[in-house]
């Protein structure tokens, strides 16, 4: 629950979370903003195998074009994703209190683009093949809102127990 210079009241497994998860989102981003380039056929599309996968159960993701508002909603929204989740790892690398804060904040983000993403996207899923359908949706879908929720859970119990300490200092 430390940093490197003070204490943050966060866990160590959420800025690793978070800093995984962020390299995961630049991936996806770089997909989006290359594309078509970045597509099946297109001169970066070698470097997005699993996207080409993912697009048989998603077709939001197919070429051969990408649906708009992947490129202008959700691509944004990773890019917000990935600076709030790389200003955790910072924060708890450098001890801030603040740590605390932005990560309740990035996690809940995290938890509200997901659920955001599934409620636009269900309807185009495709469950043709069920392997591919638990493999690249379900799976992800459930890490992208479980571990945050879990997060969550954490960090709001270390906010509530710190206002509950003020509260008692103050009442002392």
């Amino acid at each position: 629950m430390v940093g490197r210079s003070g204490r943050t009241f966060v866990p160590l497994w959420i800025p690793i979370f978070l800093g995984v998860v962020s390299f995961i989102a630049l991936y996806d981003f770089s997909y989006i903003f290359l594309f078509p380039a970045s597509g099946l056929d297109g001169e970066y599309g070698k470097y997005f195998p699993s996207h080409h996968d993912y697009a048989d159960v998603d077709p939001i993701y197919a070429a051969p074009h990408l649906n708009r508002m992947v490129q202008i909603v959700i691509g944004p929204m990773g890019i917000i994703e990935i600076a709030l989740n790389f200003s955790v790892a910072t924060l708890f690398v450098i001890g801030s209190p603040a740590t605390l804060a932005v990560a309740l904040v990035a996690n809940v983000y995290v938890i509200a683009k997901t659920c955001f993403y599934i409620v636009y996207d269900y309807p185009e899923v495709v469950t043709a093949d069920l392997r591919k359908l638990f493999l690249l949706y379900i799976i992800p879908m459930l890490v992208w809102i479980i571990f945050p929720g879990i997060a969550v859970f954490q960090l709001g119990r270390a906010v509530t127990g710190l206002v509950s300490r003020d509260v008692l200092k103050k009442q002392s």
